[in-house]
């Protein structure tokens, strides 16, 4: 079947369309990535909460004259749920709905009184339930024993810094350079990482930069004014840089220059962190955690691995045994950065969705 024999309408974000000056997130990028992708004609629907009359009203109407499938990108968050709504209530109408959920938190939203009750109704009526992960998949126990199908897409992760497509892996600094690249979030380990290389300072003396990268943010231990504010009390060390949110192709950089890249993350929503799957493909060394989503993340790829992510001592050892790999000059074997690239990479997402969609 031609691809443009396969009409799609979408219910997504505005902020998840093509053309937007800023991706705010992964889920935005891979979202845009599709829509900009031939795969099948998409017709686009972007409705806010102070449009959700006019736009419900354009659905329908599109669904009147011409009956097709809709796509809906899944929100986690209640007025996320309340903006996808009027596309979910399509599946009373015989209409197939496809919905793709870019986290691992939807049980979240399930769990909730009475609008979980009413979420659980529709996703378990939909077509087809889109997950990046085998652990999103097993999350989401409030939609088992359904009949739809449930369908694992990894969403696709690639280098839009042109120059660093095919470049070899770098040498490493004489002064190891350590990365933070993902958002300020107190329960991804921001702090313990920071407390673990003050130790290790202080008791072994090694000699590191710690660069860190991104945008605070709330969650369940700490709030967005507090994390700036314990952040603030750490940088007067000259060896900690932060570089601020930044974006896609210049974090990039950032993660080619460094040496080590660390994530030890307890975060309950954590899905497949970009940071992760970017050192993977430059083969960097990874310090994380051994939370489920973040162990599909890495596949086969070498990790120092922690299992308790709020042990300072834990953290330290683990990034004294990295320093001295960096020393020692072992480099991550090349076939674990080619699995990475593979299993990342835009022209498999492409026709995995294809597959889904047509």
């Amino acid at each position: 079947m031609h691809p443009y024999f396969k009409k799609i309408y979408v219910w997504c974000s505005p902020k998840d369309v093509p053309g937007q000056n800023f991706i705010s997130n992964g889920q935005s990028n891979v979202t845009s990535l599709l829509l900009k992708s031939e795969i099948v004609k998409f017709k686009i629907f972007k409705p806010k909460i102070n449009n959700i009359i006019f736009s419900s009203l354009n659905l329908y109407l599109n669904l009147i004259i011409d009956k097709r499938p809709i796509y809906i990108v899944s929100s986690r968050s209640i007025i996320g749920f309340l903006r996808d709504l009027p596309a979910l209530m399509a599946v009373f109408f015989n209409i197939k709905v496809y919905c793709h959920i870019h986290g691992s938190d939807l049980n979240l939203l399930l769990n909730k009184k009475l609008i979980g009750n009413l979420a659980i109704i529709l996703y378990r009526k939909v077509f087809k339930l889109i997950v990046p992960t085998e652990y999103a998949l097993k999350n989401i126990f409030n939609l088992e024993n359904i009949n739809n199908q449930k369908v694992i897409v990894a969403n696709p992760v690639f280098f839009t810094n042109k120059q660093l497509k095919n470049i070899k892996q770098k040498k490493h600094n004489k002064e190891p350079i350590i990365l933070w690249n993902s958002n300020l979030i107190a329960s991804k380990g921001l702090f313990n990482s920071l407390d673990a290389m003050l130790y290790v300072k202080e008791i072994n003396n090694l000699k590191f930069r710690f660069k860190i990268l991104g945008r605070a943010f709330d969650d369940n231990e700490m709030r967005k004014v507090q994390v700036i504010q314990k952040l603030e009390t750490y940088l007067k060390n000259p060896w900690i840089k932060y570089q601020g949110p930044q974006s896609f192709e210049k974090a990039q950089d950032f993660i080619f220059k460094s040496d080590i890249v660390i994530l030890p993350s307890r975060y309950v929503s954590e899905c497949q962190p970009l940071a992760l799957i970017y050192a993977m493909q430059l083969g960097k060394i990874i310090i994380t955690s051994s939370h489920p989503s973040i162990i599909e993340t890495l596949g086969n790829y070498p990790a120092y691995l922690i299992k308790d992510t709020n042990s300072i001592i834990e953290i330290a050892d683990n990034l004294v045994l990295a320093i001295k790999q960096i020393n020692s000059l072992e480099k991550i074997d090349i076939k674990f950065i080619k699995e990475a690239k593979t299993r990342f990479s835009l022209s498999r997402f492409l026709y995995k969705m294809q597959k889904v969609l047509i």
